[in-house]
């Protein structure tokens, strides 16, 4: 008798640990699936941002961007000032023929470079107009966020450049009685006083810009410029035969 009362129990409690397996599967099926969405959740100080405008993070990135083009253009400004400066004041103040001459050759080295960079998916141009036409939209814009004003020529190898405000003469004010810069021609001409001194050598590194850049196409020419009205200056080509 013991051993089958032993049996009994021992059916029972087994067929009671059967009866919980199935409710827990029952339950496990029952229950509802997890949504797994792919939007990250919003944070609650983050405002919601409206149809057709960009969230904060992308107008925060493209303001970072425009502000690190607006300090490099000031360290390519403060780096040309203060290499003109340095020429005038320091290397070569009692020569300022042979500083003007050593500043105008920086320029067309780097003019001549840029040149073969901009233009090494493009074709040969095919006579003087095109090249000037280059200069004045592709070479200018790359150079400062803008094209050249105003083109003329008299169609006999002489063509004048008009920019109504150059980025390098926006700071600088002087007397109406300032002379004109030749990088070819005119070294031997006074500067006029330490302003217009200054200036007048700013002036040779975008004339040597411009040469450098035509010679690298092909041309060779002598450039001048004209300052009579800052901040507009006038650069004059002439191209040799």
């Amino acid at each position: 008798m013991k051993k089958d009362h032993t049996r009994a129990v021992i059916s029972t409690e087994g067929e009671g640990n059967r009866n919980r397996a199935r409710h827990i599967a029952r339950a496990a099926c029952v229950a509802p699936p997890i949504r797994h969405t792919s939007r990250p959740p919003r944070r609650l100080c983050e405002p919601p941002s409206s149809p057709g405008r960009p969230p904060p993070s992308a107008r925060s990135t493209t303001q970072s961007l425009i502000d690190l083009m607006a300090i490099a253009e000031s360290c390519i400004d403060g780096l040309v000032m203060e290499m003109v400066a340095a020429y005038c004041g320091r290397f070569y103040a009692a020569k300022p023929e042979l500083a003007a001459r050593r500043i105008e050759a920086i320029g067309f080295q780097v003019g001549h470079q840029l040149s073969e960079r901009y233009t090494m998916e493009r074709p040969r141009f095919s006579d003087h107009l095109e090249a000037i036409k280059f200069i004045c939209k592709d070479f200018w814009s790359e150079l400062f966020k803008k094209q050249i004003d105003n083109l003329k020529t008299n169609h006999r190898g002489t063509f004048v450049l008009q920019d109504n405000r150059f980025r390098w003469l926006t700071r600088v004010s002087l007397d109406p009685h300032t002379d004109s810069t030749d990088s070819a021609d005119n070294d031997s001409a006074p500067l006029g006083d330490t302003a217009a001194q200054t200036t007048s050598m700013l002036l040779y590194f975008p004339c040597g810009l411009i040469r450098g850049a035509l010679t690298n196409l092909g041309i060779s020419c002598s450039v001048s410029a004209d300052m009579s009205n800052l901040p507009a200056c006038s650069f004059v080509v002439r191209i040799k035969t």
